[in-house]
Parts: C-alpha cells; structure tokens; sequence
C-alpha cells in the first residue's frame, strides 16, 4: 500500500490540491481491508479518495473543489484498477464512470453532496444533469464507502 500512497500524494500534490503540498495524516480503519478483499478495484478506489481529501486545505470539511477533484482521483483509479480485475462490478463507480463521461461531476457533487458552508457552486449544466440522470443513472445512490479520519 505505500506505493499507492506515494502516488496519490504525487498525483495530488501536482495537481495543487493543497497549496502547502502537504498532507494530512490519514487514518483508516479496518474496513478497508473487507473492502479491498470484496472487490480490489473499488477497495484501492476509496482508499485513494481518502487520501485525495488528505490534501484538501481542510480534509474534515474539504471544498466543493476538493470534493469534485477525489471523486475524479478515486473513478480514475477504480478505472485503472478494474481494467485488471475482471470482477470488478462495482455499481457506484460504474455509473460515476457515465457521470464524468458525459462531462456533469460538477453537477453531480452538487447534487448527491451539497454542503451550505460551499455557497454558491459552479455547475453550469444542471438541470441538464438532472434531466440526464433521469434517462441514465435513474436509481442511482451515492456512495462514501471509507471514512477517514485526518490529524
């Protein structure tokens, strides 16, 4: 697990997730490893969006920005992942898959996961995404499947 670690850190840190270019210290639990055994795929997924939340400027309370950028991170690795584990069936992460596809993870976040301390978000197409979601994703549920702790 340190090189998936050390990646996300690169990743993220070249990004400019975190103007410091320091991390949180990120603390999970043990169901990282009943979720990595279910389904390795969306198991190493979680555990790089909580580490993308690590680098956020307040990973307990992280931004609109921060929120949209580890849902990307964790969809890029599940993609990355999947493609090596015939398996991987992961239901969230393959309609998130069709969400970023179609260009509406902004809109997304604004829906499933809207914060007020956020304010007013940038999510041009939205009612586009709802009418879209409608046709594509229609029982979609949202998912958080590893909550970290950062000190």
């Amino acid at each position: 697990m340190n090189k998936v670690v050390l990646v996300i850190l690169i990743f993220c840190c070249a990004a400019g997730a975190r103007s410091t270019a320091s991390a949180a210290d990120v603390v999970v639990g043990p169901e990282i490893f009943d979720l990595i055994a279910q389904d390795k795929a969306a198991g190493e997924a979680w555990l790089f969006y909580a580490y993308a939340l690590g680098l956020c400027e307040d990973p307990n309370s992280p931004s609109f920005d921060c929120e949209v950028g580890a849902r990307k991170i964790s969809l890029e690795q599940w993609v990355k992942y999947s493609k090596d584990s015939k398996s991987a069936k992961d239901v969230y992460f393959s309609e998130l898959l069709k969400v970023v596809e179609s260009g509406f993870i902004a809109e997304y976040v604004k829906h499933f996961l809207y914060q007020e301390r956020w304010g007013e978000v940038k999510a041009p197409q939205y009612r586009e995404y709802l009418d879209w979601a409608k046709d594509n994703i229609p029982m979609h549920r949202i998912e958080t499947k590893l909550h970290a702790r950062y000190e």
